[in-house]
């Protein structure tokens, strides 16, 4: 059922050489991604050639985790070592001391800091969706009232006991859940592993403590609402205000987008202590995992503040950008424009994606230099046609993104694959024929709409669909098929016991705490569910009132409509076009 990667990447490079002069072809095959007066459709097809299997996820071996070992190991090093420049250049002093000057003031609201007692951070906590250390499983209900408790400070889990007494019902839960798994674990710190990224590297992650993530995650929900207030910058939003960012600086040269590598493990320990408020950094320490443990076993101190696996870390690192960015506006003397409600503003920073102004792009650029990150100078553009910000890829002001394949072992990935192809021919007018039609081999056709989920099937107009689907007498809606995902497995909940699935650890029955994971909507009045690790589908009758006029018309969008379905309807997207690259993909 799954597609060899290279045999697929060989028809790729055959479209492409059909649909590009032969010097341009032997250009991008040598590697050569932009050039002097590259054309959109040279540049669309040099997107795609790197992209394609950049992200594809070949499972993990030893020497890709070896590498990304080594990677972090290497970042963290750099953490460790790193030190105030003393031999500056002109006007780096003032760079930094407007740097510190801009997170004392996000710290203090008035002359108050943004947080001075555990209880702030408290009544915003979480677990979040991923597993934790000394838990069996990964909803809120396991985590907390069903599981020995973990930490890397017993003073938390402490304020933890004393901020629960002030909720009768949380206070009871948690005396249940004593007598079953005890006091709380404590342990050095996080758990360092690894995931799929792509055949060259795995992806570093890290398991917290249950109640470190529980006051990270808190502490990060407070860093959010602050940084919206005081920037501008809504983190559910941002990356929306920075491809519009990104399209302008494609077309007039206005702005400028600059990438870091491993951002969220760069920041050093060290520098924050320099830089930071005092007790601003003094929360960031208490509530961090120290050491994190290697694969191998080995306890590892870590010269970072924290990891990727961390709660506060995406919140921080914006933060962070952030005031770097203001602190060159105010030395340049250019004023900030903030990104706040619908406008985006004049500069943008959504974890470390960072667009700004491109007259201010050096100082940026110095600042990041001085406290210790790297700019990956391949995904930084400061001149040229060509910008690249949260997802987008813009090129004089039309997005020409290219196709991440991650996973090509499944039916539903298949299809995922042919409709981002179909897609970017639309958006290109590059024709894929070869590459779809080698996909559509391995795969059944299932004609879906276009709203449907990239996985549910092909996208496909009516005119193509219309011979593979059904009608209903009575009410003349289209029937068709589509796979779905299948719900998770659930843990039922019934008077004095749980009935867990085979497949899952056993779970206690605590009673407050089935009341408290109730009114936090995480479980309902019948069970439980147990996240899966990996997506199953069942293939499903759906009804469309009708198949295309539904998009069309604009007056209704179906529930399962995804949200780039509803981007694309409301921003460029082509009717026609798509029908004519899908009719061509397919059959040309």
């Amino acid at each position: 059922m799954g597609v060899d990667p290279y045999a697929l990447y060989s028809r790729l490079r055959s479209d492409l050489r059909e649909a590009i002069s032969p010097a341009s072809y032997d250009r991008i095959v040598a590697g050569e991604i932009d050039w002097p007066g590259i054309s959109f459709r040279e540049r669309a097809a040099s997107s795609i050639h790197e992209s394609f299997l950049k992200k594809l996820e070949t499972g993990l071996n030893d020497e890709t985790k070896a590498r990304a070992l080594s990677k972090f190991l290497a970042v963290d090093s750099r953490c460790k070592t790193w030190e105030s420049r003393k031999d500056g250049k002109p006007g780096d002093d003032y760079l930094l001391g407007e740097f510190k000057n801009s997170l004392w003031r996000f710290w203090h609201v008035g002359i108050n800091p943004l947080v001075d007692h555990p209880y702030d951070i408290l009544e915003r906590g979480g677990v979040g969706p991923g597993v934790s250390i000394k838990s069996p499983g990964n909803d809120f209900y396991t985590k907390l009232f069903s599981s020995n408790l973990s930490c890397t400070d017993l003073s938390l889990y402490n304020w933890y006991k004393r901020y629960i007494r002030g909720f009768p019902e949380w206070a009871n839960a948690e005396a249940t859940r004593l007598l079953t798994y005890g006091e709380p674990s404590v342990v050095e710190g996080n758990r360092l592993s690894f995931v799929p990224k792509n055949d060259d590297i795995s992806r570093s992650i890290c398991t917290e403590p249950t109640l470190n993530m529980f006051y990270q995650l808190g502490f990060g929900a407070i860093l959010s609402s602050r940084l919206r207030d005081f920037t501008g910058i809504d983190l559910e939003t941002q990356q929306f205000k920075n491809r519009e960012l990104a399209r302008k600086g494609s077309l007039d040269g206005s702005f400028a987008t600059i990438d870091l590598s491993s951002a969220s493990d760069s920041i050093s320990l060290k520098m924050l202590h320099e830089y930071l408020p005092p007790d601003f950094y003094r929360w960031l320490v208490r509530l961090r995992s120290p050491t994190t443990r290697l694969p191998d076993g080995t306890p590892h101190a870590l010269g970072m503040v924290s990891t990727m696996g961390n709660g506060y870390t995406f919140p921080l690192q914006t933060i962070l950008f952030a005031c770097i960015v203001l602190s060159a506006f105010r030395m340049d003397g250019l004023e900030p424009i903030f990104p706040r409600g619908v406008y985006e503003g004049n500069f943008g920073v959504n974890g470390d994606d960072i667009i700004v102004p491109t007259r201010i792009c050096g100082k940026v650029l110095r600042l990041l230099e001085l406290l210790g990150f790297q700019v990956n100078e391949d995904k930084t553009f400061v001149e040229g046609p060509f910008r690249e910000s949260c997802g987008g890829d813009y090129f004089q002001g039309k997005n020409l993104r290219g196709v991440y394949v991650k996973r090509l072992s499944e039916p539903q990935d298949l299809y995922a694959v042919v409709n981002q192809l179909n897609l970017f021919s639309t958006k290109t007018g590059i024709p894929l024929p070869e590459t779809v039609q080698h996909v559509l081999s391995r795969v059944r056709f299932l004609p879906v709409p276009f709203w449907e989920n990239d996985d549910a099937g092909i996208k496909v107009p009516y005119s193509i669909a219309e011979a593979f689907v059904g009608k209903c007498r009575d009410t003349q809606s289209i029937l068709y098929s589509a796979w779905t995902a299948t719900p998770p497995q659930r843990i039922r909940i019934c008077d004095k016991y749980l009935i867990v699935p085979k497949s899952s650890k056993r779970r206690i029955f605590n009673l407050s705490g089935l009341f408290i994971s109730f009114l936090q909507r995480s479980v309902n009045s019948q069970s439980i569910p147990i996240l899966p690790e990996k997506a199953r589908y069942k293939r499903k009758r759906r009804v469309a009132p009708n198949w295309e006029q539904v998009v069309l018309s604009g007056t209704f969008l179906p529930e399962t409509a995804s949200s780039l379905t509803i981007q694309l309807y409301k921003s460029w997207f082509d009717w026609e076009r798509w029908n004519s690259a899908t009719y061509f993909n397919l059959y040309g």
